[in-house]
């Protein structure tokens, strides 16, 4: 390690929110890990909010400080900044989106450009507080941040649309993956009895993940074949949000039984998923990366996902593309990756390649040179 010339703090306390969003704790804590091992002129400053964290072990030796166990949204704006001034930090970073409204200046990452995408009609109209103040902390971030880190060119081109005066703030870092591992020994609890094949989604449930087109692809699926292909749903959700809208459409599927909604599972219980699904569908309005679809490609699988957003960016040649606004043109690509095992075959190879181009050490290091940028700049 080189002479520490500066303090750069950065942000852990979103790795330990895996049951609340999953996405972007995962991101959080690959991420970190992968910018632990370089070899940088600075020390590192780990913050949490509670030690119940996955990265919280593995960074003793840079003597993190944890903070109090308080709303994300609130450590991340309301607290992180104090304590990284108390700690004479140079440089923050901002690791989930809401920067701190004092303290020193700060980098950020920007996972959630699908944020402003107008399509989560249930949470903004049941949840309008919560919708509104993290609409004020992004754009609070946008303006503090001395530069974003964005997932996708999508991403870039989308943000700068929309708030044009932010477009140079935004540096391109697609994430890195890590393939799935080990699977439970045995099968959850939850998982389907029968023989016949199931596809997987992965993912939080809201009306911008789509899940009803999902559901309403299975109802015409089901519809025509007695021998339609299974599908599991794995991800968190609002009790409220799955009861009105995610229920009635699975309740009236022709045989709702072979659709599985386990909710938030266990890792090796998802990684069962993972291995032992025959493809993969990702039937989002909007994505700022779309994660799982490249996981599924490491894991063997045929990838079927919208044609939207930073989808065709991320899955390349490597996926069948859909229309989200239609269930039938959903059920439409299943249906081709159900009956078409040569289809199938050649969509794994090509996922598989595919997914292996996106390392969490190339993302480490743009972020490294970016923050290092900044520390001199400001020398």
């Amino acid at each position: 390690m080189k002479s520490a010339r500066w303090k750069v703090g950065i942000d852990l306390a979103p790795a330990a929110r895996r049951a609340q969003a999953p996405g972007t704790a995962r991101l959080v804590e690959e991420q970190a890990r992968a910018l632990f091992k370089l070899d940088v002129p600075w020390t590192w400053v780990p913050v949490f909010s509670k030690a119940e964290n996955p990265l919280w072990a593995e960074t003793q030796s840079l003597h993190p400080i944890r903070g109090r166990q308080i709303k994300a949204s609130l450590h991340a704006s309301f607290e992180l900044g104090r304590i990284w001034r108390e700690s004479h930090c140079d440089l923050g970073f901002a690791t989930a989106f809401f920067t701190p409204l004092i303290g020193p200046p700060v980098v950020a990452n920007y996972f959630d450009s699908n944020f402003f995408e107008p399509v989560d009609t249930w949470h903004r109209k049941k949840r309008i507080a919560q919708h509104l103040l993290t609409r004020s902390l992004l754009s609070h971030s946008l303006r503090r941040a001395r530069k974003l880190f964005i997932l996708s060119e999508y991403g870039r081109s989308r943000m700068s649309t929309i708030f044009p005066k932010t477009q140079d703030k935004f540096i391109v870092t697609p994430c890195g993956i890590r393939q799935p591992g080990s699977p439970s020994s045995e099968p959850p609890a939850w998982a389907p009895h029968d023989a016949r094949p199931f596809y997987l989604y992965v993912g939080s449930f809201s009306d911008n993940k789509n899940q009803r087109a999902a559901l309403q692809a299975w109802h015409i699926l089901q519809t025509k074949y007695p021998d339609a292909p299974g599908l599991i749903m794995i991800g968190p959700g609002r009790a409220a949000y799955l009861q009105d809208v995610i229920q009635p459409l699975h309740q009236a599927l022709p045989r709702p039984h072979e659709v599985v909604i386990p909710g938030f599972t266990r890792e090796d219980h998802l990684n069962w998923a993972y291995w032992n699904a025959q493809g993969y569908l990702q039937p989002s309005f909007a994505e700022g990366f779309g994660m799982p679809v490249l996981e599924a490609m490491s894991c063997n699988l045929p990838v079927a996902c919208s044609d939207s957003t930073s989808l065709p960016e991320v899955a390349g040649d490597a996926a069948l593309l859909f229309d989200p606004r239609n269930p039938s043109s959903i059920a439409g690509r299943v249906e081709e990756l159900w009956k078409n095992a040569p289809l199938r075959t050649r969509l794994i190879e090509l996922g598989r390649s595919r997914a292996a181009q996106f390392t969490w050490e190339k993302n480490a290091i743009i972020v490294a040179d970016a923050i290092l940028a900044q520390l001199t700049s400001r020398a």
